[in-house]
C-alpha cells in the first residue's frame, strides 16, 4: 500500500475461482469457533467489534491527513462518518466530503480542526459557508486504522467485506515502521495481504511484498489472483501466515501467495524479515493505481467482521518486543533484528565477541553497521544479549 504500484512483481498466479467452492468454504468458516486450523497456534490478540462507537482507542490508532501514493481522500480521525463500530462490524466510510484550507474566512461553520498540518496550513472539513472560489484541497474523506500492538511472526485472519466501484483502493497490510514514523529505519518491510482496485482491476486480488533499507525497497514480490466476481457481495476472510521460513496468504482457504523467505538469504536480506510488524486497515480512494473515483462510485463501506493475531503455541515470541528464548531459535536463522531479545541462561549458550558483532552460532548485530553492538542486559532474572544502537 505504501509504495508505488509498478505492477513488476517476479510470481504471477492466475486461475478462475469456482463460486461453489466458495460459498461452500464461507459456510464452514462461520460455523468454525475462534481458533486457526493448526492447533500450534494459539490467539494472543483478536477484537471482535462489539459495541457501537469509535475503535477501541487501545488497540486502534487512526491516521489523519493526505498520506501517501497521491491518492485523493483525505483521512479523517476520530469521527463516526469515517470510521465506526456498528453491529459487530468496523466500517470504514468513503464519501463525497470538501476538505479545505482552514486559514481564512472560507473555514466552513462548525467544522471539526485537525490535529495535524499540511503545508503549514491547519485543516477542516465540512461544507463551504460562502459563495467564494475557493478550492476544496480534497474532494474526498475515508479511514485508514492501525493496530497499536506490533507482532514478530504470526497468523493473522482478517474477514471482510470488499466495496466496489471506480477508483476504490482497500487494503489489509502489514509494515514494520511505527506508525506516523517516516522513514523507518533501519530497513523497511511491507507485507500487503490484500489490495482491491475497484473496476480497473476487478477481480484480482493482489498480495505483495516489498523489502529493502531505509524506506526505499528495491525488492518486491508480487501475486495477482483472479478470484470470484461476486468478492464485493459478501464478507471473505484473508489470512496471512507469517514465520521464521515463508510468508503465506489465503483467501477463503486457497492459497494465493507462497513466499520461502530463506530463498533471499543474500547479504542483509534476512534482517528484514525479523522485525515486529503493526497491522493496517485503510480505505483509499483514486491515486497512482485506482485512478480516478468514478461519479457514483460514492458513498461506500469497507468492513471487517473481525481481526485474530494467532502465534505458535510454546513460542516465547513477546507482542511488543519479539522476546525468544534461545531454545526458540531456528537453525536457519543467522540475523537478530534490533527490536529482538535472545535469552541466553548460559554464557556459552549465546556467545558474542568483545565487539558485539558477531557470535559462533548467528550474526548478532552486524547487519546494521557499525552504529550497532550486542549489550548483556538483565531480562526477567536472565541474561540476555540484545542489540542496541550506540550511543543509547
Amino acid at each position: 500500500m505504501e509504495i508505488g504500484r509498478a505492477r513488476t512483481g517476479i510470481i504471477m498466479q492466475k486461475s478462475p475461482f469456482n463460486s461453489l467452492s466458495v460459498f461452500l468454504l464461507a459456510l464452514i468458516m462461520l460455523c468454525s469457533p475462534a481458533k486457526a486450523a493448526d492447533p500450534s497456534w494459539q490467539l494472543v490478540w483478536s477484537d471482535e467489534f462489539s459495541g457501537d462507537g469509535l475503535p477501541v482507542s487501545n488497540k486502534w490508532g487512526q491516521e489523519h491527513g493526505m498520506i501517501r501514493n497521491g491518492e485523493d481522500q483525505f483521512y479523517l480521525s476520530n469521527r463516526l462518518d469515517a470510521c465506526e463500530q456498528r453491529n459487530g462490524h468496523l466500517i470504514l466510510h468513503a464519501q463525497k466530503q470538501n476538505v479545505y484550507d482552514q486559514s481564512g474566512s472560507t473555514t466552513p461553520p462548525n467544522a471539526p480542526l485537525s490535529n495535524t498540518t499540511r503545508d503549514d496550513k491547519t485543516l477542516a472539513t465540512g461544507t463551504r459557508k460562502s459563495s467564494t472560489n475557493v478550492t476544496p484541497i480534497a474532494n474526498y474523506t475515508s479511514c485508514s486504522v492501525f493496530s497499536k500492538q506490533a507482532w514478530t511472526y504470526g497468523r493473522f485472519e482478517i474477514r471482510a467485506k470488499l466495496p466496489s466501484g471506480q477508483g476504490i483502493w482497500p487494503a489489509l497490510w502489514l509494515r514494520n515502521n511505527v506508525p506516523g514514523q517516516t522513514p523507518p529505519t533501519p530497513a523497511y518491510l511491507e507485507i500487503d495481504i490484500m489490495e482491491y482496485i475497484g473496476d480497473r482491476e476487478r477481480n484480482k486480488h493482489f498480495s505483495t511484498l516489498h523489502w529493502g533499507p531505509n524506506y526505499q525497497p528495491p525488492m518486491q514480490f508480487d501475486s495477482r489472483t483472479f478470484v470470484d466476481p461476486n468478492m464485493e457481495n459478501d464478507f471473505h476472510l484473508y489470512v496471512l501466515e507469517w514465520t521464521h521460513d515463508y510468508i503465506k496468504i489465503w483467501v477463503d482457504g486457497r492459497l494465493v501467495t507462497n513466499f520461502d523467505v530463506n530463498a533471499i538469504n543474500t547479504g542483509h536480506n534476512l534482517q528484514y524479515f525479523r522485525m515486529p510488524m503493526f497491522l493496517r486497515m485503510n480505505f483509499a480512494l483514486g491515486g497512482n493505481w485506482a485512478g480516478p473515483v468514478g461519479p457514483d462510485t460514492l458513498p461506500e463501506t469497507f468492513e471487517v467482521d473481525y481481526v485474530r493475531v494467532y502465534q505458535k503455541a510454546g513460542s516465547s515470541i513477546s507482542q511488543s518486543n519479539g522476546i525468544r528464548d534461545k531454545n526458540d531459535i531456528p537453525v536457519k536463522e543467522n540475523d537478530v533484528p534490533v527490536n529482538e531479545v535472545v535469552t541466553s541462561e548460559s554464557p556459552a549458550a549465546v556467545t558474542v565477541d568483545t565487539k558485539g558483532l558477531k557470535s559462533s552460532k548467528m550474526s548478532k548485530c552486524a547487519p546494521y553497521g557499525r552504529n550497532f553492538e550486542a549489550r548483556q542486559i538483565e531480562y526477567q532474572g536472565k541474561k540476555i544479549w540484545r542489540c542496541f544502537r550506540k550511543g543509547t
